[in-house]
């Protein structure tokens, strides 16, 4: 028992005189390896930096005091090679390092496109003036740009791809956006407002894959995409789809109206093919083309997007917000001849206007029958309507024989112009007879029947003779 307490106390000596001797910093000698080659990139916000030693030198102490670092010369500097100096310190105690630092600025430029309207005479030279803001760069005052597309263009608007660099070879990019307008323009502009609400994208299907497919996204009111074209067929039907974006997907009023003559405006007979109010955010569509060589050629189509209306093509509803963007169709007459003939082109129509059709010999009145179990399926109309015979005579009259729910309201004749030369209404399940002018020339008319809407349900061309 003594002995185990003789023990006890020898220990309990010890590890006093052990805690008395206190390691202090003064004794600690600190150790600190710098990188040789270390790499700093400048603040994006700057074009020079101060060292930092902890991203230069590790250091540390065999004592286990962490000792306190600094950069003897911290600079500020600017893009290049610099030598740097370490220390590690622990009370009186201290130990240097030294090595280069490479600073290098790793901020690509921040780019400033911009979206822009210019009217002019000249396209081109408002192209060439179409060049991209000032764009700002963290250390180099005169970043360079660059556009990707650079090309003589016509009227219409036009997304630019811009590469920037600076100085030290960062890239950035953007897309500016101009529109090219012609200084006095026909049709009108109305003001929209497309805050809320604004077509994200339009998708034409044309003939011969002239297809168009614009994702334009908020074009502030209007997108004036006449460089924009698609090819269509006089008589036939193109696929027309539309997205709306932004915040509002309620009372959405959809409307399309096409130019059919030229005129520089949408407000004649036929022009709006299409409008509905609802709250679907996409128009998918079929556009029937009427059958009438007046309009051949290129002709303006607009898309718009109203907020709780379907208010024509020149005001943006009663409270102003929606978004239009107008388009170029360039009717042709090539893929379906509603005579009866192969497809041909505008000069079969030349050709067959100069030979001597006789087909008819009698003065047998011409008889028109329409029939259709549908009245709003036109392509069901057009395969069932039916005129005969064809050629007829000129100064005889027209005999129209419809059939139940035709879904015709009204039957106009125009000739190769466009002109209007007769219109009639139509009952349900009546027999008409159209007297012709006795003046009416011999020559090609078309016929349209139109539902009461307006809108052409089937066309069909008529030969006098």
């Amino acid at each position: 028992m003594r002995h185990a307490i003789h023990l006890i106390a020898l220990f309990l000596i010890t590890f006093s005189t052990l805690s008395a001797k206190t390691v202090t910093a003064d004794d600690c000698q600190p150790w600190v390896a710098c990188q040789q080659f270390s790499y700093v990139a400048l603040p994006e916000d700057g074009c020079t930096t101060i060292l930092q030693a902890s991203s230069l030198a590790d250091a540390g102490s065999a004592c286990g005091i962490v000792p306190i670092m600094e950069v003897l010369n911290p600079g500020p500097y600017t893009i290049g090679t610099y030598f740097f100096t370490v220390r590690a310190s622990i009370g009186n105690q201290s130990a240097d390092c030294s090595g280069q630092v490479i600073v290098q600025d790793k901020t690509a430029p921040e780019p400033n496109c911009i979206n822009q309207t210019l009217f002019t005479l000249d396209p081109q030279t408002a192209f060439n003036e179409a060049i991209l803001a000032a764009p700002v760069d963290n250390c180099d005052a005169n970043p360079t740009a660059f556009a990707f597309i650079f090309e003589a263009v016509d009227y219409g608007t036009f997304d630019h791809d811009w590469s920037i660099v600076d100085e030290s070879e960062n890239y950035s990019y953007c897309t500016s956006r101009t529109t090219i307008r012609p200084i006095e323009e026909p049709y009108c502009t109305p003001a929209a407002n497309s805050s809320y609400e604004y077509i994200n994208q339009v998708n034409i299907y044309g003939m011969d894959n002239s297809n168009i497919f614009n994702p334009s996204g908020d074009d502030n009111g209007y997108g004036y995409y006449v460089n924009e074209q698609a090819r269509v067929s006089m008589g036939e039907h193109f696929g027309l789809f539309a997205a709306a974006g932004g915040v509002n997907t309620i009372s959405l009023g959809w409307e399309v109206f096409i130019d059919f003559n030229n005129d520089g405006d949408f407000n004649d007979l036929n022009e709006r093919v299409y409008h509905n109010l609802g709250s679907d955010p996409t128009l998918n569509i079929d556009i029937f083309v009427p059958f009438n060589l007046g309009y051949l050629g290129k002709r303006r189509m607009r898309v718009f997007l109203q907020y709780a209306g379907t208010d024509g093509p020149c005001q943006a509803g009663a409270y102003g917000y929606g978004e239009y963007e107008d388009y170029i169709i360039d009717i042709r007459f090539t893929t379906w001849n509603p005579w009866g003939s192969q497809p041909g082109t505008d000069q079969d129509i030349v050709d067959a206007e100069a030979q001597n059709i006789n087909t008819q010999t009698d003065d047998t009145p011409l008889e028109i029958e329409v029939n259709s179990t549908s009245p709003l399926d036109a392509p069901t109309l057009l395969s069932n309507r039916t005129i005969y015979p064809n050629p007829a005579r000129a100064n005889t009259p027209v005999h129209l024989q419809l059939g139940d729910r035709h879904g015709i309201s009204q039957l106009i004749i125009t000739n190769t112009l466009g002109q209007e030369v007769i219109r009639v209404s139509v009952l349900e399940n009546r027999a008409h007879i159209i007297d012709l002018p006795k003046d009416l020339p011999a020559g090609f008319y078309v016929v349209n029947g139109l539902d009461a809407n307006q809108q052409s349900l089937w066309a069909e061309q008529l030969v006098l003779h």
